[in-house]
């Protein structure tokens, strides 16, 4: 597997939207300002987030399929990891800082980090949606099915 392959692209685009949901977890906290000692513990300890929050989604199988077909169950997918991931990562700061720590930033990014990856997923696959009605549109025909039931639409959808 490459960087550049479409599963590569996906784990980097998850990785940057853990990331910026841990930054916006924290900008919220703290009034959308960033003081010295908020970037401090950022720095300290998104390595632990982002090894945690992949590992899981791993584990999970979220690198399996292809990014562009998600459906319901890849979503539950993404929520269980997702959930699995912020209950880890808040176990493994709470240790690692020893309670100093802002709580409210563990709950806040594990709801961030669901809704940037699931969003960039679905915002691809809505994408590719998009394109790929626009594309049996613009050079076809106007077509009329009557009477042809479940299986006329579906061939229709063919």
């Amino acid at each position: 597997m490459t960087l550049f392959s479409r599963r590569g692209i996906v784990i980097l685009s998850d990785c940057a939207a853990i990331l910026l949901a841990y930054v916006a977890a924290f900008m919220l906290r703290f009034d959308l300002r960033l003081d010295a000692a908020s970037l401090d513990l950022i720095g300290r300890t998104w390595g632990y987030v982002l090894i945690i929050y992949l590992t899981t989604a791993y584990l999970r199988g979220l690198y399996r399929g292809i990014y562009y077909f998600s459906s319901f169950p890849d979503l539950i997918r993404i929520a269980e990891s997702v959930g699995l991931a912020g209950i880890a990562s808040a176990a493994t700061i709470m240790v690692v800082r020893q309670g100093i720590f802002p709580r409210s930033v563990l709950i806040l990014h594990p709801i961030l980090a669901l809704l940037a990856i699931g969003g960039i997923r679905f915002g691809i696959r809505l994408i590719k949606t998009r394109l790929r009605l626009r594309g049996f549109t613009e050079g076809g025909k106007n077509v009329i099915l009557v009477g042809a039931g479940e299986l006329g639409e579906s061939l229709l959808r063919q």
